[in-house]
């Protein structure tokens, strides 16, 4: 739920909305999904730039996964997984919730990364590895993310993958199991594991959602690379086009086609 428009908020926040969360002055809104909503706010000390998740209302459930992600997020300190800055609670209105503060991603999702460089393919597998590796590092320490897709990994001005939106994270063996009720579904659907669309639970879950978290990164993978083969298609066929103008037999031949 960062933005992929380096440094701009979607909108800024209307008349009566937040203006301030603890030490963060809110710039405009990023994005929102089911659980919150994050801003782009600015803190002062240090100054920087921060995406800052608040809860949606008081509602126990999400109050509790949001405290929950808070605590995901401190465990996983890693290059490819944004950091967590600070966390706290806040009163607005009448209710006290959660709030945290982590790193502004300023960059592209894979796929619009996978489309718009020039990068030639083992560049992109390099960048897949290092997805990947930060998966790992999640499951080496029992977080399995549960959403991993395309929209959920941004790719920054260094092109370093950073994978966010911990929000449905389970940690194996943890007490918040009771979050996710027994045929609850969460995720997105392309991007499930075949035991996590089944809504099932307990260690055979757990399981198939690291099975899962693989395979989603294996689908982003395919995607990307896919996105690379449309590109040099549509090279070949452009410069078919010229050699054809040009009298020419087409130069589009010499080129090899990508697998």
């Amino acid at each position: 739920m960062h933005t992929t428009e380096p440094g701009q908020p979607r909108s800024a926040p209307a008349a009566g909305e937040l203006s301030r969360i603890g030490p963060y002055h809110i710039v405009g809104i990023l994005g929102e999904g089911g659980m919150g909503r994050v801003y782009l706010a600015r803190e002062s000390h240090p100054p920087r730039q921060v995406a800052l998740k608040v809860a949606r209302g008081p509602a126990p459930n999400l109050a509790a996964r949001l405290r929950r992600e808070i605590e995901t997020l401190a465990a996983l300190e890693h290059p490819g997984i944004a950091r967590l800055y600070a966390a706290g609670e806040a009163r607005v209105g009448d209710a006290s919730v959660p709030w945290l503060a982590m790193e502004c991603v300023r960059g592209e999702h894979v796929l619009d990364h996978a489309r718009n460089t020039q990068a030639d393919l083992a560049t992109r597998l390099r960048l897949l590895v290092r997805i990947a590796r930060a998966v790992q590092f999640a499951h080496e320490r029992g977080v399995v993310h549960r959403d991993l897709k395309p929209g959920n990994i941004l790719i920054d001005a260094e092109g370093q993958p950073k994978v966010l939106d911990f929000g449905i994270a389970q940690r194996e063996g943890g007490a918040d199991a009771t979050l996710t009720l027994a045929g609850q579904v969460l995720g997105t659907l392309p991007y499930m594991s075949p035991e996590q669309l089944s809504g099932g639970d307990g260690s055979a879950e757990e399981r198939g959602h690291r099975r899962g978290g693989f395979a989603a990164a294996g689908v982003v993978g395919l995607l990307a690379l896919r996105a690379a083969r449309h590109q040099a298609d549509a090279q070949r066929a452009h410069a078919g086009q010229i050699g054809r103008r040009q009298g020419g037999e087409g130069t589009g031949g010499a080129l090899p086609r990508s697998e």
